[in-house]
C-alpha cells in the first residue's frame, strides 16, 4: 500500500526542514490525498491504459474515507 510509505516520507522531510507544526500537517495531508482524475484525463490522452488509471482514481478515492478521518484525528 502507497499510503504508509507516502505519510513516511512526509514525515521525514517535515522533520528535516523542521517545519513549524502547521506546515508539517499541511505537507502530511496533501501527500496523503487520492490520485488526481487529472491522472485519468492525461492517460486516456496519452491511449496509456486509461482503465488502469481509473481503477487507481476510484480505489482511492474510497480508501481516502477511511484513512483521511484517522489521520486528521491523530493530526488534530
Amino acid at each position: 500500500m502507497l499510503v504508509p510509505k507516502k505519510l513516511m516520507i512526509a514525515f521525514g522531510v517535515t522533520e528535516w526542514l523542521g517545519l513549524p507544526p502547521l506546515a508539517q500537517s499541511v505537507l502530511v495531508l496533501q501527500m496523503s490525498m487520492p490520485v488526481a482524475v487529472y491522472n485519468y484525463l492525461f492517460a486516456q490522452r496519452a491511449q496509456r491504459e486509461p482503465e488502469y488509471v481509473a481503477g487507481l482514481v476510484f480505489c482511492s478515492t474510497l480508501l481516502s474515507f477511511i484513512y483521511l478521518p484517522v489521520l486528521l484525528a491523530i493530526m488534530g
